[in-house]
């Protein structure tokens, strides 16, 4: 796992940060939204199909993607190759309910991301990606 998120500490912390989230659980995405921007430096975009990712990412200023592993019609790792082969070089982190054993065995470590299981609580979870994020 490489962390990519230099460019993203680098920026100014008085600027809002647009987060980009990908997971097929609308649940999710929702409560993991709700929870984020609470922070007023945080906005949160959801998607929960993958393959549209290409066209929010066109239309919009994401300064980190996150994205859920197991999704139907292509994994997070998948999105990630997708995303760098169509020329983003936004900071990705792989937010999933697998263990990071688990994903390095069933895919490469070919693009950089940083890595947060889905467990425990989620307020945690969410105090993670956030502390991630706004350091």
């Amino acid at each position: 796992m490489n962390c990519v998120l230099s460019t993203l500490h680098s920026c100014e912390r008085k600027s809002k940060v647009f987060i980009l989230y990908v997971d097929d659980s609308i649940e999710m995405m929702d409560l993991i939204k709700t929870i984020l921007e609470r922070d007023a430096q945080i906005s949160v975009r959801t998607c929960n199909n993958p393959k549209k990712v290409s066209g929010h990412l066109s239309k919009g200023m994401f300064n980190v993607l996150i994205s859920d592993f197991a999704m139907p019609g292509m994994n997070g790792m998948e999105l990630f190759r997708q995303v760098r082969s169509e020329g983003y070089t936004l900071p990705c982190i792989l937010y999933s309910c697998y263990s990071q054993e688990e994903i390095q065995r069933s895919c490469p470590d070919d693009v950089p991301y940083h890595y947060i299981q889905k467990k425990g609580h989620i307020i945690h979870q969410c105090e993670k990606i956030r502390s991630l994020i706004m350091r």
